[in-house]
């Protein structure tokens, strides 16, 4: 029986594969493909309106997003990819720079959620106390 044991290695490998391969479609299209059609609809002709151009607003937002996404991208990326592309020179400076832009894009988004579960808890917290002053009162 131990020299058909080998058998069972096949099927298995099957079965992962098929799994694996699962996981990594329901993975991209559910979280990749709409991430990256969300990007590029900050700059769809539907949102930004140019035939009126009198709000360049929308442009401002869309060009913003689009180039928040990938310094931050960068940002975590430029260190090995210095490293990995060898990227010397010009190139390399420019790639490290919108990474240090991208940190900032990150530290802002993180300050910005940050204050506003601050703000959030701190409501919640000022509406019990309000309840408790009410309730003795």
């Amino acid at each position: 029986m131990r020299r058909f044991a080998y058998v069972g290695n096949f099927f298995l490998a099957y079965l992962i594969g098929v799994g694996v391969a699962v996981a990594l479609v329901g993975a991209l299209r559910g979280i990749l493909v709409p991430q990256v059609v969300a990007t590029g609809r900050a700059l769809s002709f539907d949102s930004l309106n140019l035939l009126y151009l009198d709000d360049w607003s929308s442009l401002a937002q869309g060009l913003t997003i689009v180039f928040g996404t990938i310094c931050t991208l960068l940002a975590f990326d430029f260190t090995l990819a210095q490293k990995r592309w060898e990227l010397t020179g010009t190139l390399g400076w420019i790639v490290g720079a919108l990474g240090q832009i991208g940190r900032w894009f990150l530290i802002f988004a993180f300050g910005v959620a940050f204050a506003g579960a601050l703000t959030a808890s701190l409501s919640i917290f000022i509406g019990r106390i309000q309840y408790l002053i009410d309730f003795v009162f």
